[in-house]
């Protein structure tokens, strides 16, 4: 039987497939609580896992194994850089289209009474910066979507734009 928590943490691995030490940290108030729950959910049929060698952590997804999984790890790990800023994650949506913009994941965030939108990015090859970039530029100019918007731009490059608010954090600060 699920309990709330777990509930709340399999929604999540539905929205965002990530590793366990994840989990734990957003949902259980142990690892070892989070593995022995997450593992009752695998045996249950609730979800699967997949690690890539019996040293890593075990990667938990439902419904087919996701291609980009280091990709969707990263996502997830943003998501505890903005907590651990200070900031309670209000809704999350993965890989939504906005006029040609495709981020990896649009976040309600909230700090006291200030409201914000962050669009995630995440570059691993840095070949379409400024391709993306300049599609950002634009719907953030035409505000069709939202007033206003900050690009979360996880990258080992330095991402700047005189249009829209950029943050910039290497991949290496998630680790």
């Amino acid at each position: 039987m699920l309990t709330e928590r777990d509930n709340k943490a399999l929604e999540f691995i539905k929205k965002n497939p990530c590793r366990s030490d994840i989990i734990h940290i957003l949902f259980y108030p142990s690892y070892r609580v989070a593995m022995y729950r997450l593992e009752k959910m695998v045996d249950e049929g609730y979800c699967k896992r997949y690690r890539e060698n019996p040293n890593a952590k075990y990667f938990y997804y439902t419904g087919n194994k996701p291609r980009q999984i280091e990709h969707m790890d990263m996502a997830a790990r943003s998501i505890l850089w903005i907590r651990s800023k200070g900031y309670e994650v209000l809704n999350f949506r993965r890989e939504v289209k906005l006029d040609g913009a495709r981020p990896d994941a649009v976040i309600g965030i909230q700090k006291s009474n200030e409201y914000g939108v962050l669009m995630i990015e995440i570059e691993r090859f840095n070949n379409t910066l400024n391709k993306k970039i300049s599609i950002y530029e634009k719907v953030y100019r035409e505000r069709k979507y939202f007033n206003s918007f900050k690009i979360l731009y996880v990258c080992s490059k330095k991402v700047r734009s005189p249009v829209v608010p950029i943050i910039c954090i290497n991949p290496k600060e998630f680790f």
